[in-house]
């Protein structure tokens, strides 16, 4: 199983309790279908780490994706998700599929839960992609 960094504490309008349960929720969604959930506050600050999810962090712990801004890929998706009904899936910047929720409190977005990383190709494929996409080549058939 994928295991999420949650970001923590949630700098938004909910109380202990409230934030609780929403951290609570993310980790029952990880247990349930072994995909990696973060619960990023609205409040937070927009260069945040925490907003990486655990495929960037590993990437970025090898200095593989240095200038990658995964934080404002992500909070893109929090702002097309309130544009289109509550919800939105979309790529990042490595071509893994995540989606996203916001969390609603009287009418205003406070928090948000974001699912992902997917690959929806077959992982040696999404390899050698990258390979020939560096090395300017096309991939073997």
């Amino acid at each position: 199983m994928i295991r999420s960094h949650i970001a923590d504490p949630l700098q938004s309008s909910l109380n202990a309790a409230q934030e609780e349960a929403v951290h609570k929720l993310a980790q029952q969604f990880e247990t349930a279908t072994g995909i990696a959930c973060m619960v990023i506050g609205m409040d937070e600050p927009s260069a945040s780490s925490s907003t990486h999810c655990c495929f960037c962090r590993r990437a970025a712990a090898m200095n593989v994706m240095k200038d990658r801004d995964c934080g404002a890929v992500h909070r893109y998706g929090i702002y097309q998700s309130e544009r289109f009904g509550g919800r939105y899936i979309y790529f990042c910047s490595c071509n893994m599929t995540h989606w996203v929720v916001p969390l609603m409190l009287d009418g205003r977005n406070v928090a948000s839960f974001i699912a992902g990383p997917v690959l929806q190709i077959d992982p040696d494929e999404y390899l050698q992609e990258e390979v020939a996409a560096k090395n300017k080549t096309s991939p073997a058939a």
